[in-house]
């Protein structure tokens, strides 16, 4: 049974890859995300140098070393977070235009179970985040030794919570995708949760609701990265929530955006 539950889920990866390999928005928006990957890195370790130089390391009493083992783990994670929206980005893409060009439909008609359909995207999106978290490994590696310090897997859990996150903007772009099927809507209301109602609704709880804001969806994931910069000052500013209901929260949100979505699809109109 295995066997043949492999065989078929390759399968409908193979379909799927004819899907992607000629599309071109899909190769932009990799290429878009690896270059925002590599390039907000680049320039934030740059300007540790230089204002360290400046500053004669007189800011380094501040901002400690974050590039540089083992902290670069959760430095290279959190400036890697703020370009996580692209691949959410790109499932809604990707699910809407199953829509839009019917595509869904004759896949069913060729076979395909509905479950092996959402499944199969599922997949996809689980596929991109593993790859997004390889490059983060590879930027955090390469970032710690030019910085001058010895390798330590300490601290290597910010890549797990990378991966944690990474998953969240995937599964939550794809789940809004199947619910709204419309590209033009989904990606609109996307965009406005990400970069604004999100943080909003967040402050508003955490003011008014006893600071349950941060454990909102995708809010949750994003919070398992605090920033790695000017820790002491933050520590004295800041009370941090509370890391293991944050976690909890992520895996659940997870969960619910995989079981919502295969549920919305096997019950949806085609």
């Amino acid at each position: 049974m295995s066997y043949y539950k492999s065989y078929y889920m390759l399968k409908n990866l193979s379909i799927e890859w004819l899907k992607l390999k000629n599309y071109r928005t899909f190769w932009w928006l990799i290429g878009l995300f690896v270059l925002c990957l590599i390039g907000s890195n680049y320039i934030t370790y740059q300007l540790k140098v230089v204002t360290s130089m400046q500053s004669k390391g007189g800011l380094d009493l501040l901002l400690g070393s974050p590039f540089s083992f083992p902290d670069v783990w959760q430095a290279v994670s959190y400036v890697s977070s703020y370009v996580l929206f692209l691949p959410g980005f790109l499932m809604v893409i990707l699910i809407t235009n199953e829509y839009n060009f019917k595509t869904h439909r004759q896949n069913i008609i060729d076979g395909m179970s509905r479950t092996e359909f959402a499944l199969t995207k599922i997949f996809m999106a689980v596929i991109l985040s593993i790859l997004s978290t390889i490059v983060v490994v590879l930027i955090t590696i390469v970032t710690g030794l030019t910085a001058g310090s010895s390798f330590s897997l300490t601290g290597s859990v910010y890549i797990l919570y990378f991966l944690l996150q990474a998953l969240t903007y995937t599964l939550g772009g794809l789940l809004l995708g199947t619910l709204l099927k419309k590209s033009g809507l989904s990606i609109a209301i996307y965009l406005i949760y990400i970069g604004f109602i999100k943080n909003l609704i967040s402050f508003l709880l955490d003011r008014y609701a006893g600071g349950i804001g941060s454990y909102m969806p995708v809010k949750s994931s994003d919070e398992l990265i605090p920033m790695p910069f000017f820790k002491q000052v933050t520590k004295s500013l800041i009370t941090p929530p509370d890391g293991t209901w944050l976690l909890i929260m992520t895996i659940f949100f997870i969960v619910a955006f995989y079981w919502i979505t295969v549920k919305r699809f096997k019950t949806q109109d085609l």
